[in-house]
């Protein structure tokens, strides 16, 4: 195929393949191929792709180029960042903000990501991010519950993590499909002692095994000590739908 050889060809040239795609002849609309031109080029010389996709009439890759020299030489490209951020329409601040954000999610730095995240402007790109930054926390939280499901739920319940309340539920979820004798005993233990905007989040995750179970019964008498109004919402929905099915 056309494209395969135009990035193979890319990736000895890829300016040459990049001018080549936009010009007046090119029919192409693969905005991945542009995006996988767009990254070749920055591995050549970054600052020089930044500024043909920017100017570009199809400015695929901008988020693209910006992650990969973050990701190898992030003070050259915080420092270009600085210099030309007057320069720079608002969908480009989106696209290089969004680079900021994605590059702190890889490292685990989801704090600064958050930070970065409230800074986008397009609602969309910025709720794709802040679900990125949702999925890496979770992805996060169900390791350390899966090596230390008590420690990492009695971290969360004591405010000792950096985890919000609604975590407890996923935590809870975890340790519950892990080792539901050992979640239970804890349960028993200090449920009397959970405040009720932590414990709420506790029954969520009860209500789910439950729910699983095939027990609807059970999981309504979780879901009646949940007072979040979106996690009562889901809760109740799923016990609907499991009723349903079951028949009843």
């Amino acid at each position: 195929m056309v494209s395969d050889l135009l990035l193979k060809v890319a990736e000895d040239a890829p300016f040459e393949v990049w001018a080549i795609l936009n010009s007046d002849e090119s029919k192409t609309e693969d905005s991945r191929m542009l995006v996988d031109v767009a990254g070749l080029m920055a591995k050549v010389d970054p600052a020089r792709a930044m500024s043909i996709v920017i100017d570009s009439r199809k400015p695929e890759g901008i988020e693209r180029v910006f992650v990969r020299w973050l990701q190898f030489d992030p003070k050259a490209a915080e420092l270009w960042y600085q210099i030309h951020l007057k320069e720079f329409s608002q969908p480009t601040k989106d696209e290089l903000v969004s680079g900021f954000a994605k590059v702190s999610i890889r490292t685990k730095n989801l704090e600064d990501a958050r930070k970065w995240a409230e800074s986008i402007v397009d609602a969309s790109a910025r709720k794709q991010i802040e679900g990125e930054i949702w999925t890496a926390e979770r992805d996060t939280l169900r390791k350390e519950a899966s090596t230390d499901p008590a420690g990492t739920v009695q971290a969360i319940v004591s405010g000792e993590s950096n985890y919000a309340d609604y975590w407890l539920e996923e935590a809870m979820v975890t340790w519950v499909s892990k080792d539901f004798n050992k979640a239970q005993e804890w349960y028993q233990e200090n449920w009397k002692s959970l405040p009720a905007e932590k414990s709420q989040y506790v029954a969520a995750a009860f209500a789910t095994q439950a729910m699983g179970q095939g027990d609807t019964a059970t999981a309504r008498q979780w879901a009646s000590y949940i007072r979040n109004t979106k996690t009562k919402q889901r809760i109740e929905a799923a016990i609907a739908k499991a009723e349903r099915q079951n028949g009843n």
